[in-house]
């Protein structure tokens, strides 16, 4: 402000100097109060510039404090600003690391799970498979059983009598081969009993009695 004023009374005495008449603005009286106005800013001009360099003095360690204090604050609330961002981006970079965790949880269980119904499928497949070739291997053995079995009764319609015995003693324990020869005892006694009846002579397959008794050796 005080420079303002000095500047303003230095134009005026510019044009209190001129001594043109064709450009002179101001009269005697205007030009000595001019000159009254420019004497007293002068004087006032140091006094002021004094009383201002005394307060500048005297208040520039508070100013500069405060300047200080100011530049403290702002970067207080610059570093505030950062950390709040960082602790921004680090959650938002551990709920990110949380959420792929989680994905990779639930993949690895969806992994687990396929490989646990694959595993139950090959086991039940695998399974089906022996559980068939059993069967098949107990029906093999059924048929080759009942074809040997077949065979041996053929035989024995014109096998002696002895041999008859001998596979009959071979293929039963005591008990059993005692019953088979005391049935093959009483279907001679009947023959020879009854040399003329046919009856004595032919043994039905149904007949359970005798298919029992004999079923160890010739069937």
């Amino acid at each position: 402000r005080l420079e303002e004023l000095v500047s303003a009374v230095e134009d005026l005495v510019r044009l209190a100097s001129e001594t043109d008449p064709d450009r002179k603005v101001f009269g005697d009286s205007m030009v000595a109060k001019v000159k009254q106005l420019a004497a007293q800013l002068d004087e006032f001009k140091d006094t002021a510039y004094n009383a201002i360099r005394s307060v500048k003095e005297r208040y520039q360690p508070v100013l500069d404090r405060k300047r200080q204090e100011e530049e403290m604050a702002r970067c207080k609330i610059l570093e505030e600003k950062e950390l709040l961002e960082n602790q921004r981006r680090s959650a938002a970079k551990a709920e990110e690391e949380r959420l792929r965790q989680l994905e990779e949880t639930a993949r690895q269980e969806r992994a687990i799970k396929a490989e646990q119904e694959a595993a139950a499928n090959e086991m039940e497949r695998k399974s089906y498979e022996i559980e068939r070739d059993i069967r098949n291997v107990i029906k093999s053995a059924a048929a080759q059983d009942e074809q040997r079995l077949a065979q041996r009764r053929e035989a024995a319609k014109t096998m002696p009598l002895a041999e008859v015995l001998d596979i009959i003693e071979s293929n039963n324990s005591g008990s059993a081969y005692k019953k088979a020869v005391k049935a093959l005892q009483d279907i001679a006694d009947n023959i020879v009993a009854n040399p003329e009846n046919p009856q004595f002579r032919t043994i039905k397959k149904a007949n359970a009695k005798i298919q029992s008794e004999l079923r160890g050796g010739v069937g």
